[in-house]
């Protein structure tokens, strides 16, 4: 009778600890925020410039609200 040799082949998670997944889902949640964050301020952007530029004596056309808003974007 032969006998068959099996490799053991490890899965790409073994050796993790469970403090890692919680680190990985940590960092996860952390980037979440921040897109999330980054969304709300890029959806409330434009109507934010629209309302300000007036009053600070430009006018509120698209390409002052793109010239602004590519200014302040960065800096958040």
């Amino acid at each position: 009778m032969r006998k068959v040799h099996r490799v053991q082949r490890n899965s790409w998670h073994h050796g993790v600890t469970r403090y890692q997944w919680l680190m990985l889902f940590v960092a996860w949640l952390g980037w979440v925020f921040e897109a999330m964050d980054a969304t709300i301020y890029a959806r409330g952007l434009h109507p934010a410039l629209h309302e300000l530029l007036p009053k600070a004596g430009v006018a509120a056309t698209f390409e002052a609200i793109g010239w602004y808003g590519g200014i302040t974007f960065p800096s958040f």
